[in-house]
């Protein structure tokens, strides 16, 4: 919703002046009148609005709903007209992101607004009433909890009441009433739902915003730090004296970014604190607001949310000194809770682009992110309470972590001059095997490290839920999945038990089965993680948003005995799954190193 006005009218006719629109905004309108005919009720039409619907009241005139999609040199007033004795009231409501065709509007209600069933996964509920009251005085109206209202009287007469919510389920919703303070006469209840226009269930998502990409040209230095406000991508400032930087990514989790900043005198503090603010008053900027954009020679290498500055002198140091840190963009879906209950129920990628969607619909919380279209062949729900206390970001993950789930990853993108925060997906996982990066011990390969820990793993895994709904007399145990066994078991292992707590405290066996198998088929025996260390050249072919390629791993050592054939031996390709940059500091002539974490397994 981005605006609503609200208007009584004791004349014949009047203009009435409208709140804030944009161009292309669904706009809705409720005109409702006590002494007349429904036939001298009028509103906008000059202005192109179309009369949508009509309900009668009983001795009194009614309610007409109007609607039609705002324009660029759209009016500030309109024209409207009643009953010659007439006192009557408007309301005028601009949604933006909605979908034109899609407002369904049920009248026949009476002291409830009716029940309806939505076309889409998201958008706005609105519920409207309006009624005369028994004896003239003045109304005042109560929503049910979750609504944002406004209501409106003419005198003592006509009352009406417009309450607004999104809904983010294509679940039916069931009346609403609507409470008067005083006794009426009679009265009206009428629902609208507007679809949101990215309500997808698998529809196409809605083109992502472009955020400036102030990319610093090549050749200048070898590392640039930008930073820019997060909601917009505005550019603030740029940070030039870091050291110590370490930025990573992974599949699965958000990526983090570590840095430190000296401040040896006034002049060097003053640069940075139009960054991060001496004054903790000045919301200008500072960490919370703002991200940093990671350039190798010209290149992105990543964009990360600016969430802490710590900002010290610590024993001994001769100055004072900054750590920061910060995480990747999504990062910042575990810092946005869930505050309204939501329920898709289409394929497994179209309801994680509507959880997206969901909480992007706030402008606070919109970080435009571009969602990346298509769907998986697997329908299972994705539904969650707020009574759940979770966050956007960790309710996406434990759904993706799932048997039969799928990764996801948000890649920022240079493009055309512009950078687009792109969530993209695998399933059921993100993997490139036609991209291979080749590296080779005693090149640009220079460390390596195989772990193999059978404690962070196990041969029969369980999920023990939430506890399920009962008489508090009674005793109540948590829900548990069925024990799981690996293969290992019959190979000859011995259990090695891990037991998990369902993030979402489900209390369906199925849900918690399923949870089971994904961590049985992904924990199974002992951990066995490669990492290598590489020097990153000018040219590298390892591209930042590479996680899903693959690397080829050349090795001849003491461990890896070259066969008798005189081949390497090991040459093996692994999925990269996470990478870890360290530049090398200023001035220090170091290189830049990066280490690549990788998944043991074959292509499919």
């Amino acid at each position: 919703m981005r605006s609503v006005a609200a208007a009584a009218v004791s004349t014949p006719t009047a203009f009435v002046l409208r709140d804030e629109v944009q161009a292309g905004d669904v706009l809705l309108a409720w005109q409702s009148s006590d002494t007349g005919a429904m036939i001298s009720m009028e509103f906008g039409e000059a202005d192109g609005w179309v009369e949508k619907q009509q309900q009668t009241g009983f001795g009194w005139v009614g309610t007409k709903v109007y609607q039609k999609t705002a324009q660029a040199d759209e009016t500030d007033v309109y024209g409207l007209q009643q009953g010659l004795t007439a006192k009557g009231t408007i309301h005028i409501l601009a949604i933006s992101g909605a979908n034109p065709a899609g407002v369904l509007i049920v009248v026949g209600g009476t002291d409830t607004c009716p029940a309806a069933v939505p076309s889409s996964s998201s958008g706005l509920e609105i519920r409207y009433q309006a009624g005369i009251p028994f004896t003239p005085g003045t109304v005042s109206w109560d929503s049910p909890p979750g609504y944002e209202q406004r209501s409106m009287q003419s005198g003592t007469s006509t009352t009406s009441c417009l309450a607004v919510r999104a809904y983010s389920s294509s679940a039916p919703l069931d009346e609403v009433a609507l409470t008067p303070s005083a006794l009426l006469a009679d009265r009206l209840g009428i629902t609208v739902l507007v679809a949101s226009a990215s309500g997808s269930g698998g529809g196409t998502p809605p083109t992502p915003p472009e955020f400036p990409a102030t990319s610093p040209s090549r050749g200048t230095t070898r590392m640039r730090y930008t930073v820019h406000d997060l909601l917009t991508g505005v550019y603030v400032g740029e940070f030039t004296n870091l050291s110590g930087v370490t930025m990573d990514r992974r599949l699965g989790e958000p990526g983090t970014f570590q840095a430190s900043l000296a401040v040896p005198n006034r002049r060097v503090a003053r640069r940075i604190q139009e960054i991060i603010p001496a004054d903790p008053t000045d919301l200008s900027v500072g960490p919370g607001r703002l991200v940093v954009h990671c350039w190798r020679s010209g290149i992105l290498w990543g964009v990360y949310w600016l969430h802490t500055a710590v900002i010290e002198r610590p024993e001994g140091a001769k100055g004072v000194g900054i750590q920061l840190q910060g995480s990747t963009l999504d990062g910042y879906l575990h810092s946005v809770n869930l505050e309204d209950d939501v329920s898709f129920a289409a394929d497994q990628i179209a309801n994680a682009r509507d959880l997206i969607l969901h909480m992007q619909a706030t402008a606070a919380s919109n970080i435009g992110l571009g969602l990346m279209a298509g769907t998986s062949g697997s329908v299972r729900a994705l539904a969650a309470a707020t009574s759940a206390n979770t966050t956007y970001g960790r309710l996406l993950t434990d759904y993706a972590r799932t048997d039969g789930g799928f990764e996801w990853v948000v890649n920022p993108t240079v493009i055309g001059g512009s950078i687009v925060r792109s969530w993209e997906w695998g399933a059921p996982k993100i993997s490139n095997p036609s991209a291979v990066h080749v590296f080779q011990e005693g090149g640009d390969l220079t460390t390596w490290r195989e772990e193999r820990s059978a404690l962070r793993r196990g041969t029969r895994f369980g999920v023990i839920g939430g506890t399920p709904e009962g008489d508090a007399t009674e005793t109540r145990v948590p829900a548990r999945s069925a024990l799981i066994e690996t293969p290992h078991i019959a190979a000859g292992w011995p259990i090695i038990d891990k037991r998990i707590q369902h993030p979402g405290q489900s209390t369906t066996v199925g849900v918690l089965d399923a949870y089971a198998r994904y961590w049985a088929d992904r924990a199974a025996g002992s951990t066995r993680v490669f990492s290598a260390s590489l020097v990153l050249g000018k040219n590298p072919s390892l591209d930042p948003n590479g996680l899903g390629d693959w690397a080829r791993f050349v090795l001849s050592n003491p461990w890896h005995a070259i066969t008798a054939d005189g081949a390497a031996g090991l040459n093996v390709s692994q999925r990269i799954i996470g990478w870890a940059l360290s530049p090398a500091d200023r001035g220090s002539r170091g290189k830049d190193k990066v280490q690549l974490i990788t998944e043991q397994e074959v292509p499919e």
